[in-house]
């Protein structure tokens, strides 16, 4: 049991090691509280080591201190980030101050004091707003919380519709950065374009943004594109988006914001009573007191039951840059209550359409959400062989006891057998496991790097991928290791590994450069610390992990990626 418990701590050890590097390059200043969160996690992986004997305690407690200083918090961040992006302010701060605990020091006091900020711009109070925004103006921030702190800013104006205000900042920041503006400041600066009927520039912002390369959680990236498709009365854009959250089975958004942009979108197409029955529904399902929605569907109503009665079709939706009371709702490009031809926005929306296609190709690609149908039925049948194999220690009994030895010595990869002409060995031990860590541990590495590959090379190319990685680490640990027999699909999974990090390479005309470059070099580094945990783990087939890595890499090299390619063209 030691020996399965001792496997546990290998992978502790890794992500503890790779998140020390990765706080210490961001700076302890910000990071000390996760770098001590990080040591103690190694600590007890280390522990484990050293007391053999208890060494599954130290792998729960390890575990357990990842569940606890990882998991749990970035899962709070994460509702914490939806709080303010439905300007849920209470709820917003209820999340950070739960998510002080965990983030210690200067990170859990950036959250506190930011749902704060968004918390006054709600209620009008800007002045105490942007006096907790400089407050941390001076403190030595990582670059994407800075980017974070300015889109904190943005936001507040966007809360106060100060569309001029934005795009005067964005003029500033141009100025003062040589042209350099983060993706954040261009997002919102192109929602003040649109609110203001500028179309071009709305897009040029987005160009600008690169938002390929942001990174953005499908909740933002959404969030950007809500307004562009609705505010431009691209109805059939609008509508695939909000159908494509709704088929995530995801909370990424309410009834209410759906029918929000709905109504904004039929009010730019002139159907005024259908923009009016989207805003009031909205209306009675937004929640009320705690969130600023509310009066942002009032306002719009208001500006709705202000508006001429023009033909449909020809109306534009009243433009933006007005603050919470104005009332001053004329339409410029009303003359004299005549009405007036909307613009033909196509190619602009289609460039638009564009640019979220391909962020969205960008994430599927680096994060698809669900494995393949290979990943599961290879995971499938590697568990339903453990299950025959292990049969004996669920059911036991002279019986099962055969049934799972036949299993081991029917499967097992030895050299001398191999070379009497039992081929199939080379395929058959890649389905059987000796323990349940072992297996865990494999099914983990199968489930992650295989939904990576298959999503790159389809089904039946990832098939070939697997076996022939598997195929050929057998052979290399056949004439390399022939003393030693070997289970496991661990060469297997190295080979998807390869294959994987070779098809991102390839991926220059897809991938932005700098994902490309880090993606690369982190599973570099990963394949390093394999390598080197190789030599220090007991029992393990140095030379069928190194046999499959080396496959995966030579045949991810040539083998054909349609997919995405074809996409693109």
């Amino acid at each position: 049991m030691s020996s399965q418990a001792t496997l546990w701590l290998y992978p502790l050890v890794l992500m503890a090691v790779f998140a020390l590097i990765g706080y210490v390059r961001i700076g302890l200043s910000w990071t000390w509280g996760f770098c001590i969160q990080a040591l103690l996690i190694l600590s007890a992986a280390l522990m484990g080591f050293v007391f053999n004997h208890a060494a599954g305690l130290f792998a729960l407690a390890g575990w357990g201190l990842f569940l606890l200083t990882v998991i749990v918090p970035r899962t709070i961040l994460s509702r914490l980030s939806h709080s303010l992006a439905m300007l849920n302010a209470d709820e917003a701060q209820s999340y950070a101050r739960v998510l002080r605990w965990f983030f210690w020091g200067a990170p859990g006091r950036f959250w506190t004091d930011m749902a704060y900020v968004i918390s006054y711009y709600i209620n009008g109070n800007t002045q105490a707003a942007t006096a907790l925004i400089q407050t941390w103006q001076n403190f030595p921030l990582p670059k994407s919380t800075r980017e974070g702190l300015q889109g904190f800013l943005l936001t507040g104006r966007i809360i106060l519709r100060d569309w001029h205000g934005i795009i005067a900042e964005l003029s500033t920041i141009r100025a003062s950065q040589q042209g350099k503006v983060a993706h954040n400041v261009l997002i919102a600066a192109s929602r003040a374009y649109l609110e203001l009927k500028m179309v071009n520039e709305a897009l040029e912002c987005l160009e600008l943004s690169n938002l390929a390369s942001a990174r953005l959680s499908d909740e933002a990236l959404y969030m950007v594109f809500l307004p562009f498709f609705s505010l431009t009365g691209s109805q059939a854009e609008l509508d695939e988006l909000l159908s494509s959250f709704s088929n995530k089975g995801q909370h990424m958004f309410p009834k209410f914001v759906s029918l929000y942009w709905r109504g904004r979108c039929f009010a730019v197409q002139g159907k005024l009573n259908e923009a009016k029955e989207a805003l009031n529904k909205a209306l009675t399902s937004a929640p009320k007191g705690i969130s600023a929605w509310p009066d942002r569907i009032k306002y719009e109503l208001q500006k709705l039951s202000q508006t001429p009665a023009l033909m449909p079709g020809c109306i534009e939706e009243f433009g933006g840059g007005l603050h919470p009371g104005q009332t001053d709702l004329k339409d410029p490009a009303l003359k004299g209550g005549v009405s007036v031809e909307r613009d033909d926005w196509s190619s602009q929306i289609q460039s638009a359409a564009t640019i979220l296609q391909r962020a969205k190709l960008v994430s599927q690609i680096t994060s698809p959400a669900t494995p393949g149908i290979a990943v599961r039925l290879l995971m499938a049948a590697i568990v339903t062989a453990y299950a025959v194999s292990h049969v004996y220690t669920i059911v036991p009994g002279p019986e099962t006891l055969e049934l799972s030895l036949s299993c081991f010595r029917a499967g097992i990869l030895e050299s001398h057998l191999v070379y009497a002409g039992q081929y199939w060995r080379l395929v058959s031990y890649l389905f059987l496991h000796t323990h349940i860590s072992h297996l865990v541990l494999n099914l983990i590495g199968l489930w992650w790097f295989g939904r990576l590959a298959e999503n790159l090379y389809g089904t039946g190319r990832f098939l070939v991928i697997y076996f022939l990685s598997g195929i050929l680490s057998g052979i290399a640990h056949v004439f390399l290791s022939p003393e030693m027999m070997a289970v496991g699909a661990s060469g297997a999974i190295m080979g998807i590994f390869g294959a994987t990090t070779s098809g991102i390479y390839r991926l220059k005309q897809v991938l932005p450069n700098n994902i490309r470059k880090m993606e690369v070099s982190a599973m570099i580094s990963l394949a390093i610390l394999q390598i080197v945990l190789d030599q220090i783990v007991p029992h393990v087939a140095v030379f069928a992990h190194l046999g499959g890595l080396g496959t995966g890499l030579l045949v991810g090299l040539v083998m054909p990626m349609p997919k995405f390619h074809d996409r693109l063209n």
